[in-house]
């Protein structure tokens, strides 16, 4: 049995592949980000959240849902990756997470709400 780890970020780097395999779909699957992030491959069944997080066969990989055979085949192209390979596609999956799930990217899309729904309610007010 493995021991309990603190330290996930030290836990991704060690491991070639991540796999999600949940069969209850994850609204968000903040452990797809996570491998992406610490350039790791992951491979996860293609529902909920990981159809939004992961780019198929760029940053990741995506099963049929509930289907062992294509999870299987997804693992093994993930553990197949050669060097030269792997370093582009952690690169790759790097750069998709700090383009649309960063801190910064989310306090940008947030604000972006919060100020649709101030010209909404001042527009709303002026008409009212």
């Amino acid at each position: 049995m493995t021991p309990v780890v603190d330290d996930m970020p030290a836990a991704l780097m060690v491991a070639d592949v991540v796999v999600m395999p949940s069969i209850t779909p994850e609204p968000f699957g903040r452990v797809a980000l996570e491998a992406q992030a610490m350039g790791r491959p992951i491979v996860a069944f293609a529902h909920g959240g990981a159809v939004e997080s992961i780019e198929h066969e760029k940053t990741g990989w995506l099963a049929t849902p509930g289907d062992v055979d294509s999870l299987a085949e997804n693992i093994r192209a993930a553990l197949t990756l050669k060097p030269r390979a792997r370093n582009a596609f952690a690169t790759h999956a790097r750069a998709h997470i700090n383009a649309h799930f960063s801190t910064d990217k989310m306090c940008q899309e947030t604000l972006k709400i919060y100020r649709r729904m101030l010209a909404k309610n001042q527009k709303n007010r002026a008409a009212g």
